[in-house]
């Protein structure tokens, strides 16, 4: 079950699902440049509430049948629509019509947690959807509503690109 807290900035018991952290992806119209992405599979209940939260980014619904064609009954939350919420953060940003890259420290990372450590896996490893844990944002308030931003993902349960499973334990982000 995940769980939204608003206070911390976290969503806790997340699934990951098409993560492009490594390597950001285009935005809807190239033109405005790359964006780092990580769609997040919660329950209804965390769904409900980042809709509340956040109206701007509603979760988007999958139909239960169509989620586990595509990614297994075992990934599924219950037997009824599931819940996805997209995060994403800006790759660059533009100034007098240049677009300039964010700086190294502001960039998403993907955490795991190795003998006691966080360590960055964001270079060395991909995430495999499916992969558990927990999503950090930041929230971006503007006069066109309030925003989150992904910040960092930390895997507790992974499916990683040599399709190796590891197990990790469950700490939030103390070291951020």
């Amino acid at each position: 079950m995940s769980k939204l807290n608003t206070e911390a900035q976290v969503i806790e018991g997340v699934g990951f699902y098409y993560t492009k952290i490594q390597n950001p992806s285009p935005k809807f119209n190239p033109e405005d440049g790359n964006e780092f992405v990580v769609d997040l599979h919660v329950d209804k209940a965390t769904a409900k509430a980042w809709g509340k939260e956040f109206p701007k980014n509603k979760p988007k619904e999958m139909e239960y049948d169509e989620f586990v064609e595509k990614f297994g009954e075992a990934n599924a939350i219950g037997t009824d629509e599931q819940y996805f919420i997209k995060l994403k953060k800006n790759e660059s940003y533009e100034k007098d019509g240049v677009r300039i890259p964010i700086a190294d420290k502001y960039r998403p990372r993907v955490l795991q947690e190795v003998n006691g450590e966080l360590e960055d896996i964001t270079f060395t490893k991909l995430v495999g959807n499916g992969s558990k844990g927990v999503a950090q944002y930041e929230i971006n308030e503007n006069k066109y509503g309030k925003f989150a931003n992904l910040v960092a993902i930390k895997l507790w349960w992974a499916s990683l690109n040599a399709n190796s499973v590891i197990s990790i334990t469950f700490a939030i982000f103390s070291s951020l």
